[in-house]
């Protein structure tokens, strides 16, 4: 038999979910935090089940990518911008909604032949032999975006993409579970990249993760919105210590 948390609480406007998961008895401030903490976790779709699961449902789902990595995408205009994906899924449609057009890889017959259907006009996805993605047959331009997150030898890819120059290089890279590749983030490094780890949650994930964003020294460009991004359940206050007088 499933054993259950026993939490102390007579917190009334506590979440049915969570009441239908928890022997109640009662600590009102451990409910409030238990109940944010779900609130998130139920926004960000983490209870969902396997990214092709969500795509054949089509059920929305996001990137499977840490959420402050995708956070941190929110704060961008990247309207006039090509994405270059290396695996596709959820995050080829999460990011058509933001880039400009999806040139998306995909090297799974399965995931291709699910996705394509529920594919915009703005997104080409591509079936691609796994070899031939090692041999990064890919047309660059500097101010695009790059995300590495195939199924298959991500440090060969690398090792392939550093040779290029510059100017056929993407100058923004986006590089997920990041910590599972340090001979690919050093390979970046040593090219001229810098690393921007984004540790956290990602949707589904049992562990704390990190998408990494590299950028090419002297070649990026971030185009920041003028107005500030304010995730689901932050707050929007008017603070007084935020003043000069």
């Amino acid at each position: 038999m499933e054993k259950k948390t026993i939490i102390q609480t007579n917190h009334k406007k506590l979440s049915k979910d969570i009441k239908s998961r928890l022997h109640i008895t009662g600590n009102k401030d451990f409910i409030q935090k238990a109940s944010f903490a779900y609130n998130e976790l139920n926004h960000r779709r983490f209870f969902l089940g396997s990214n092709l699961d969500q795509i054949k449902k089509k059920d929305e789902q996001l990137p499977l990518l840490t959420w402050p990595l995708l956070d941190f995408i929110k704060t961008l205009d990247l309207k006039d911008i090509t994405l270059h994906e290396l695996g596709a899924g959820n995050s080829t449609i999460w990011f058509s909604n933001i880039f400009n057009e999806v040139k998306s890889y995909e090297t799974n017959q399965a995931w291709y032949e699910n996705l394509k259907p529920k594919l915009k006009k703005n997104i080409f996805l591509q079936l691609i032999k796994l070899e031939n993605l090692y041999d990064c047959p890919i047309e660059f331009k500097t101010k695009d975006w790059l995300l590495i997150d195939f199924a298959g030898k991500r440090t060969k890819f690398v090792q392939k993409l550093v040779t290029f120059t510059d100017d056929q290089m993407p100058a923004q890279i986006m590089f997920d579970n990041s910590e599972w590749y340090r001979n690919g983030a050093k390979l970046l490094i040593d090219r001229g990249y810098m690393e921007i780890p984004f540790f956290g949650f990602k949707s589904g994930a049992t562990r704390i993760s990190s998408t990494s964003l590299f950028l090419l020294k002297k070649k990026f460009e971030l185009k920041i919105f003028p107005h500030f991004f304010y995730p689901k359940f932050s707050r929007k206050i008017q603070n007084h210590w935020d003043s000069i007088d």
